[in-house]
């Protein structure tokens, strides 16, 4: 993978859904593989922001990937109230 990539979307062991990634091994992979930065954009919370930022913050170094923190909003065409799923 080339030093210009960044992943904008990726779920961490902290996701609800979907999500395998752990951090620690996250933070030293990419570090390995020189990227500048990472997203991190679990679904249903934000529970793995404080562990993600504390794990990238602690590796500083030239190699270490910038924490950048995301939310997957989700929009709907029909009104909050009218919506058929509540």
């Amino acid at each position: 993978m080339s030093a210009s990539f960044v992943h904008l979307r990726l779920h961490t062991e902290f996701s609800l859904v979907d999500g395998l990634v752990r951090i620690k091994p996250l933070a030293k992979a990419l570090a390995g593989m020189n990227m500048p930065a990472v997203a991190v954009t679990d679904q249903s919370n934000m529970c793995s922001l404080v562990k993600f930022y504390k794990t990238a913050m602690g590796r500083a170094s030239s190699r270490s990937a910038a924490p950048t923190c995301g939310w997957p909003a989700t929009t709907r065409k029909r009104p909050w109230h009218v919506s058929a799923f509540w």
